[in-house]
C-alpha cells in the first residue's frame, strides 16, 4: 500500500509540473487556455486527492487487520502454553512408565510395582502440542514437532520388544536383553527432549534447544529407578549409542 501511495502521488505531480509548464506557455497568448489547464489543474488535483484518501483508508483497514491477527495470535498462544507444561509432564510420565516396562519393578530404586503394558499420551496432549506449535514462531515450532516426531517414532519402535524377556540384572555376558534395553534408552532420549522444552513452557520466552544434552539421558534413566551398576547391558547400549551420535531418533 506504501508503494500505491508513492505511485499516485508520483503521477499528481509530475502532471501538475507539466500542466504548469504547458500553462505558463500558452496563458500569454489565450485567457482560454488558462481556464482549460486551471480546471484540468483542479480536476486532476481532485483524483489524486481522492485516490490518496481511498489508499489511506484501505491500509489503514489492512493495518488493523494485521494487528488484530498478531493480537489473536499471540491470545492463541499464550492460551495454548498455559496447557504446555501439563501436556510435558504427562509425556514425561508415559517416558518413565516405557522405561520401566523393560525391567522387573522389584529391580528397580526404589522397589516398583511392576508394569507391563505400553502406555501411550492422552488425545489432549497431543491437542495442546498441536496448537502451540499452530502459533508458535518459527523456531518453536520445529523444537516442538520435532519433540512429535520423536513420540510417533518411539512409540511405533518400541512393539520390537512385545513378548522379549526383562532385563536381567547383573547381566554382562549375554546380550540376550538388547531390544529391552536399547527401547529403554530411546524413551530415556525422549525424556529427555521433552525436559529441555520445560523453560520454554514456563516462561514463553526461553527458546527450546535444537537438541538435548547427552548426559539428560542418563539422568533420565536414573530418575525412572534404573543403575548403570545393576544393569552394565543398558550401561553399554547407551555408550554406544551416544559414541554413534544416535541418541536421540532426529537431531
Amino acid at each position: 500500500m506504501t508503494s500505491l501511495n508513492g505511485v499516485v502521488l508520483g503521477v499528481f505531480l509530475a502532471s501538475e509540473f507539466f500542466l504548469v509548464v504547458f500553462w505558463f506557455i500558452d496563458i500569454t497568448k489565450n485567457d482560454e487556455a488558462f481556464r482549460s489547464y486551471f480546471n484540468t489543474i483542479l480536476t486532476i488535483a481532485a483524483t489524486a486527492l481522492a485516490a490518496l484518501i481511498a489508499l489511506f483508508g484501505v491500509s489503514h483497514q489492512i493495518r488493523d487487520v494485521r494487528e488484530r491477527d498478531v493480537r489473536d495470535r499471540e491470545a492463541a498462544l499464550f492460551a495454548a502454553n498455559s496447557l504446555l507444561p501439563m501436556a510435558l509432564h504427562d509425556l514425561v510420565e508415559v517416558c518413565d512408565h516405557n522405561i520401566r516396562r523393560n525391567f522387573n519393578g522389584g529391580d528397580l530404586i526404589p522397589n516398583m510395582t511392576q508394569v507391563e503394558n505400553v502406555r501411550t499420551c492422552r488425545m489432549e496432549t497431543l491437542d495442546v502440542l498441536k496448537a502451540s506449535i499452530q502459533h508458535a514462531d518459527q523456531c518453536a515450532q520445529v523444537r516442538l514437532s520435532n519433540i512429535i516426531r520423536n513420540y510417533q517414532v518411539t512409540l511405533a519402535r518400541t512393539e520390537q520388544v512385545y513378548g522379549k524377556p526383562l532385563v536381567t540384572v547383573l547381566e554382562e555376558e549375554q546380550w540376550v536383553d538388547y531390544e529391552r534395553n536399547n527401547d529403554a534408552v530411546s524413551w530415556a532420549s525422549l525424556k529427555a527432549l521433552v525436559s529441555e522444552a520445560f523453560s520454554y513452557a514456563r516462561e514463553n520466552s526461553e527458546p527450546i534447544p535444537r537438541q538435548a544434552d547427552a548426559d539428560r539421558v542418563a539422568d533420565a534413566l536414573g530418575a525412572a529407578g534404573l543403575d548403570f551398576d545393576l544393569f552394565p547391558n543398558l550401561k553399554i547400549v547407551h555408550d554406544v549409542r551416544k559414541e554413534a551420535g544416535r541418541l536421540f531418533v532426529f537431531g
